[in-house]
């Protein structure tokens, strides 16, 4: 699977104002394409529906020292940026890059590099059919390959970037906004050997070592997913994740049979899994907030918790992983019945096309 993670061109060096409206797929103007065209968000997408996220879709984030940057509030107050709200955190992000620029200056003119990481519909095929959701691979993929970036052209320091996935083409793929100052100020160069001076180091080659980085991912990827044990490990791996929910597709038939006793199974134990991730992702938020107030001292919530049974449990000591482990075995049980449905109901679906009675 040579072409899974496909890093396209540093598309453009903005020079002219810092925008990062075009990573959110859900601004005005990408709305207004997207309805003369007559076209959804995801409706060109496998599956799209069933691993669709809030967190992914049509949200702006930041990542390096943009981080916690983004956090530190006006106030004095530290909140996670996981925990505004998108136009707030676009206007955060804007306004700590500028001061950013301010201080360190911008490298000829330069306010931003723009990448796309894209996935190709054969690896989105084929993480589909092992449980696993694509925006979050390719969320952690990204991050993966920007952090080797920054090892190696920046040791010792950290970059800055803003990030948003797009669902609204045949490939779903994330676009990166990088700043082009570090954390102390050095210029951060996002071009190619052929395009830019030799230094003596010959560490100018950005584009090569970021595709080299994506073609080691790809390679990793397919190891693990030609092999089942592999995709086991892997899931095992998630599962210990504390926002392991994030990173599974739970698959959903539509249409199903009201008086069948199996489609009836199936939607009893889909609404539990629903209702189990509701929970996991207000507990997550809680404990974010938690880890806010412990850095700020602030003895009031930062976003009201809903419900409030979920603030108890937390305070209550309730474990997060035992939670998650009740999810997991729940998933596993809802998979398993799943796929005997769906090849029974396969089954039927060819024996009644040739006219078989059975």
């Amino acid at each position: 699977m040579n072409n899974g993670i496909i890093l396209s061109k540093c598309k453009s060096t903005w020079r002219s104002k810092i925008d990062v409206q075009y990573l959110d797929e859900t601004s005005r103007l990408k709305q207004q394409k997207m309805t003369l065209k007559g076209e959804a968000v995801g409706s060109k997408l496998k599956q799209f529906g069933d691993y669709a996220s809030k967190e992914f879709l049509g949200q702006v984030h930041c990542a390096g020292f943009l981080w916690k940057e983004v956090g530190w509030q006006h106030n004095g107050s530290f909140v996670s940026p996981q925990i505004l709200d998108n136009d707030h955190r676009k206007k955060r992000i804007v306004e700590c890059w500028s001061s950013h620029l301010r201080k360190h200056g911008a490298p000829r003119g330069i306010l931003q590099h723009r990448l796309v990481f894209s996935m190709s519909r054969e690896f989105h095929g084929s993480l589909l059919a092992s449980g696993l959701n694509p925006d979050a691979i390719l969320h952690r993929s990204m991050k993966k390959v920007m952090r080797q970036f920054q090892e190696r052209f920046h040791p010792g320091d950290k970059i800055g970037y803003a990030y948003g996935f797009h669902h609204d083409t045949d490939n779903l793929h994330v676009h990166v906004a990088l700043c082009p100052r570090s954390f102390y100020g050095k210029y951060v160069g996002c071009s190619s050997q052929l395009k830019s001076k030799k230094t003596d180091n010959g560490q100018n080659d950005h584009l090569g070592y970021l595709k080299k980085c994506c073609q080691q991912e790809n390679k990793l990827w397919s190891q693990r997913l030609g092999n089942p044990e592999a995709i086991r490990k892997t899931l095992q791996q998630v599962a210990r994740n504390p926002r392991a929910g994030q990173y599974l597709v739970l698959p959903k038939i539509q249409n199903l049979p009201a008086q069948d006793m199996a489609a009836q199974r199936l939607r009893n134990l889909y609404s539990q899994l629903c209702r189990l991730d509701a929970e996991l992702a207000a507990l997550r938020l809680a404990r974010t907030q938690r880890v806010s107030q412990r850095l700020t001292g602030n003895l009031f919530w930062q976003v009201p918790l809903k419900p409030v049974a979920t603030l108890n449990r937390l305070l209550q000591g309730h474990s997060l992983r035992a939670l998650q482990k009740q999810f997991m075995d729940l998933r596993r049980q809802y998979l398993e019945e799943y796929r005997k449905y769906s090849a029974s109901e396969t089954r039927y679906a060819v024996v009644q096309k040739q006219g078989i009675k059975i």
